[in-house]
């Protein structure tokens, strides 16, 4: 029933193979959740290290199911490994609360902050449902175009996660809680949503141009192996370079999001998620069936929707908290847009290099030269111009 809801447009051997993949990773919802309520603690402790790493230990968890069980379990082995990540992941973090004595115990009993607890989280749980809302909209969509189309958005998603959960999400939540402690304080409250949103336009914005320019190597490196063909490359890129387009605002989201819950705020976010999801859903259809841009329509379709979303919400904080934030927020992209110019031009070479080499080895060493060299400019770049994202490497 489930699988037929998100992706109505799969049937035969396909639908077999998605139920019972559904059915041997459905026990890793019981471990996320310890996973985020665990996080959610260590975070409030100032603790960042064991809810980022726990996510390398889960893909580590895959990667490794996959090479050495793929023979024995095919792609079962993916479930398999899905599951056993979210064990690490949850005894990962257990070993670091236990270094703050925070170990949990369940304690039936409701108390006045357990009460304040359930009125705020009901807004987060809306929240977060519009998001899943948004991500189904896609899948549901994809499976009436081309078959790959569902596999196209979740490889070219995972480029587009690595910036966004290895910079923007951690950033968010290393915000989080420097925010609620200052939340009285409206000017150093100010001050570290402003100096957030900088630290993300400084890595966000270059990864951005990095992806958009680069991107069909790194595509073609990771993936064209095997049963992926030229047509599922080029597919694949067109969707990655519609979620680039949407990064900078996929990122700012996240740390905007958070200023309202820092001042206890959680139900604006949430009407404005719940009305353009409305938005995203006649957006994707009229990008991917009416002007045919098939699954990239999608990508692009989302990224416009977060575009709006931001919008809205930066306008809600000057509106509701007299937060000025819009000039900083323009600032801070065009400015980190003009020294990623370098970052674009590198990464053009770079593709022209790589697509001019057969050998393998040499292709993975184009690509990891190119990514370094351009990281390598873009910092000559703001150590010359005295950034202020030099000044925070510094300390």
């Amino acid at each position: 029933m489930i699988v037929k809801v998100v992706a109505p447009g799969i049937s035969g051997e396909y639908f077999d193979i998605s139920v019972k993949l559904l059915r041997e990773m459905f026990p890793y919802i019981f471990f996320v959740s310890l996973v985020a309520f665990y996080g959610g603690i260590l975070n409030g402790f100032e603790h960042f290290f064991a809810p980022a790493f726990s996510t390398a230990l889960f893909n580590l968890a895959i990667i490794v199911s996959a090479v050495f069980l793929s023979g024995k379990l095919s792609i079962e082995s993916l479930a398999l490994g899905v599951v056993v990540g979210g064990v690490l992941q949850v005894l990962l973090q257990l070993v670091f609360l236990k270094k703050f004595n925070f170990l949990v115990k369940p304690r039936f009993e409701v108390t006045e902050d357990v009460k304040k607890t359930l009125k705020n989280i009901i807004p987060g749980i809306f929240g977060f449902a519009v998001r899943q809302f948004s991500m189904l909209i896609d899948t549901v969509l994809a499976s009436f175009l081309k078959t790959g189309s569902i596999s196209c958005l979740y490889y070219a998603n995972r480029f587009v996660q690595l910036p966004l959960g290895m910079f923007a999400i951690g950033l968010s939540q290393v915000l989080l809680p420097r925010l609620a402690k200052r939340s009285n304080d409206g000017k150093k409250h100010r001050k570290e949503l402003v100096n957030g949103i900088f630290l993300c336009s400084a890595i966000i914005i270059p990864a951005t141009f990095g992806l958009i320019f680069f991107g069909k190597p790194m595509v073609d490196l990771v993936f064209n192996h095997g049963k992926f063909t030229e047509s599922a490359l080029n597919s694949t890129y067109g969707v990655l370079v519609g979620y680039s387009a949407g990064l900078y605002f996929f990122s700012l989201e996240k740390i905007i999001t958070n200023a309202y819950y820092s001042l206890d705020e959680y139900r604006f976010p949430v009407v404005v998620s719940a009305y353009t999801l409305i938005f995203n859903l006649f957006v994707n259809l009229l990008l991917c069936f009416v002007l045919g841009l098939g699954v990239v329509g999608l990508a692009l379709g989302t990224s416009l929707t977060s575009f709006l979303n931001v919008s809205i919400l930066v306008k809600g904080l000057e509106r509701k908290f007299r937060l000025v934030i819009a000039k900083e927020i323009i600032y801070s992209a065009v400015s980190y847009a003009i020294y990623s110019i370098p970052v674009a031009v590198v990464s053009v070479a770079g593709t022209f290099v790589y697509f001019s080499i057969g050998s393998f080895l040499f292709k993975a060493m184009a690509v990891l030269f190119t990514i370094l060299l351009a990281a390598s400019i873009y910092m000559v770049v703001l150590f010359a111009t005295k950034d202020k994202f030099v000044e925070v490497i510094k300390g």
